[in-house]
C-alpha cells in the first residue's frame, strides 16, 4: 500500500476543500469511482482531480482504472441532457474501491454545464509509466498531469489556471 499525502491530520482532498472553501468554490471529494461518476452526473463540473494509481475492484493500485474514469467523465459530461440526473449514464454502474478524489465545481457559473466540458487534472506517480501515461493523457485531452508526491501549492496554482481556461478568463459573479 502507498502513503497518502497528510498535512497534520488532513489528506490533501480535505485540505484542499479547506482552502477552496473561503473562495466560494465548491468541492466535492469521492472515495471510490462509482461515487466520483454519481457526483459528475448530478452536478455541473468545472475542474476534476484524478488520481492515477486509483485503485481498480480488486484492491489493487491500477493506472489504467484512472484513465477508465477520464474517459468515462468525459462521456457522461458529453452525453448530459442538462437536466443533471434526468439521464442515465453508461458509465453509471462503474464502481471500484478505493482513493479519494476531489472534484471542483466554480459555484456560481456562468458557463452552460451541458456545453462545456470540465477539465482534467491527473495526479501520476513519481516513477514508471509517464512515457505511456502522458501519451494517454494527451490522447484524452486531460488539462494537466502533476506528479507525485503531490505538491498541494501545484495542484492549487493548476487548479486556478483551469478554472481560468474554463471561464475564459471572466470570473462568474
Amino acid at each position: 500500500p502507498r502513503e497518502r499525502f497528510t498535512y497534520g491530520q488532513t489528506e490533501w482532498p480535505e485540505l484542499v476543500s479547506q482552502l477552496l472553501s473561503p473562495v466560494r468554490i465548491q468541492t466535492y471529494v469521492a472515495s471510490t469511482s462509482g461515487e466520483a461518476l454519481s457526483l459528475a452526473e448530478s452536478h455541473p463540473m468545472h475542474v476534476v482531480v484524478v488520481d492515477f494509481q486509483l485503485p481498480c475492484r480488486s484492491g489493487m493500485a491500477d493506472g489504467a482504472e484512472a484513465m477508465k474514469l477520464v474517459r468515462l467523465l468525459q462521456r457522461t459530461r458529453r452525453h448530459d441532457t442538462g437536466h443533471h440526473g434526468a439521464q442515465t449514464s453508461p458509465a453509471a454502474s462503474h464502481a471500484s474501491a478505493g482513493r479519494r478524489i476531489p472534484i471542483a465545481d466554480g459555484g456560481n457559473s456562468t458557463a452552460d454545464p451541458g456545453e462545456a466540458r470540465p477539465l482534467f487534472i491527473l495526479l501520476a506517480p513519481p516513477h514508471g509509466e509517464m512515457p505511456q501515461l502522458m501519451q494517454e493523457a494527451l490522447r484524452w485531452n486531460v488539462y494537466s498531469v502533476l506528479p507525485e508526491p503531490l505538491n498541494v501549492n501545484e495542484l492549487l496554482d493548476t487548479m486556478a489556471r483551469a478554472l481560468r481556461r474554463f471561464y475564459d478568463n471572466r470570473w462568474p459573479l
